[in-house]
């Protein structure tokens, strides 16, 4: 063989082996523009290539370098020829760089879905537009996933070889697979604690508070992280029946000893876990923030009056100023809105009253069998911290999934220990 450059010697060896550039590619994590390119000598492969070039072909690292055989001995590789010890270092350097550019990809990913939950935040808080702030941060989170599935494709193609059937290039691909499953399950936790945004609100053009959204939030992300454990269970035996990595014997007789375990196990915790969400949802059926909040009663509709009419203001402090009406200023009569409370029969009109009590929101009627009324009203700071107790008790549901779940686990964890030393 004449002497030629390093793309035409390599050329040559590709052809003389019956391997394509993107077949080549492959086995050298690199792409086939790469390829073409050293071949059309426009560049030269990395160094640290070279001997796994020589590798795969059966030549020398000298012979690569030098552009010809110097031994007639040596014959091309086909594709069933296996990887020998010398370029092992070589190729778990690259296996660790694609994991490296998974890893990044990853980072990107979860900050893509990050930035979501801030556009989130700032739609809600900012502007109090609960909905819009979801819709935004689901375009976000879509970019994150597509962005994660494009990184595994492309990874686990640059393993997808005959010759990659090693236990070292089946443990890398058991760790990609891992890495995609962890990232798009934190994904899928923070587009649930965005839920809120779109069930809580009664109306698209309110925010939630708070503590509301941090309440339902971690609700709805518990139950999503519990869900997606529960799927990657059953992702993982899709992905071994398809080949994309294998189990060695003894992990699949551990399997078929654990399955029965794991599967009372799954059952267990989704009963646990269903009977306390829909203890809350009960809860929070029920209970409402005029059952805890403190009240005024009137059975007086002169006192009811009275009170309703004084003008008060900083309805959000709690050493609010009260300030009765100003006899000597006669208010517009256009400006004045006039509410009416009518008999049990609902055609007679007991009392007019305007409604100037800022700190009244909710004004509830009580009739007695004696035909007696009550009124009674409620402020706005008082439903509010009704509407904390209601949140606070639904943190304490939320420590319940926590401790239910690592109960569950300890259990489980402590029976499996017992059943692998039998």
């Amino acid at each position: 063989m004449e002497k030629k450059s390093i793309g035409q010697f390599i050329a040559v060896l590709r052809k003389a082996s019956g391997m394509t550039q993107m077949q080549l590619a492959e086995r050298l994590n690199v792409s086939d523009k790469a390829v073409s390119r050293w071949e059309r000598d426009e560049s030269a492969p990395d160094l640290t290539l070279i001997p796994i070039i020589a590798e795969i072909f059966g030549v020398t690292s000298d012979e690569i370098l030098r552009g010809e055989r110097t031994s007639a001995e040596a014959e091309p590789c086909r594709d069933d020829c296996k990887i020998s010890e010398r370029s092992e270092k070589q190729i778990i350097r690259l296996l660790d760089k694609a994991k490296e550019k998974l890893n990044i990809c990853s980072i990107i990913s979860v900050g893509i879905a990050l930035v979501g939950l801030i556009a989130a935040m700032i739609c809600n808080f900012g502007f109090y537009r609960a909905y819009i702030g979801f819709y935004i941060s689901c375009i976000f989170y879509l970019a994150s996933v597509i962005c994660e599935v494009i990184s595994l494709t492309v990874t686990f193609s640059s393993v997808k070889n005959s010759d990659f059937e090693d236990d070292i290039f089946n443990s890398y691909k058991r760790s990609f697979f891992k890495i995609g499953t962890v990232i798009i399950s934190v994904i899928a936790v923070i587009f649930a604690s965005t839920l809120p945004l779109i069930i809580i609100p009664w109306d698209s053009h309110i925010g939630i508070m708070a503590i509301t959204w941090f309440v339902y939030g971690l609700l709805a992300a518990a139950i999503t992280a519990v869900i997606c454990f529960i799927l990657s269970k059953a992702v993982k035996k899709v992905a071994v029946k398809r080949n994309l990595y294998y189990l060695s014997e003894k992990e699949v007789e551990l399997s078929k000893k654990l399955s029965p375990l794991n599967k009372k196990a799954i059952i267990l915790i989704c009963l646990i876990l269903s009977l306390t969400f829909f203890a809350q949802l009960l809860f929070n059926g029920i209970v409402t923030p005029q059952m805890l909040a403190s009240r005024k009663e009137f059975n007086d509709l002169e006192e009811f009056k009275k009170y309703i009419e004084i003008e008060a203001y900083s309805e959000n402090d709690a050493h609010f100023e009260v300030i009765p009406i100003d006899p000597d200023y006669s208010y517009p009569q256009e400006d004045i809105v006039y509410d009416y409370i009518y008999d049990i029969t609902g055609e007679n009109v007991l009392l007019q009253y305007v409604h100037r009590n800022r700190r009244v929101k909710i004004i509830e009627y009580k009739w007695a069998d004696d035909g007696s009324l009550t009124l009674v009203t409620y402020t706005g700071s008082a439903l509010e911290r009704a509407s904390i107790i209601i949140d606070i008790i639904n943190i304490g549901f939320i420590l319940c999934y926590i401790a239910e779940t690592l109960i569950c686990t300890t259990v489980y964890f402590s029976k499996r220990k017992v059943l692998l030393k039998a």
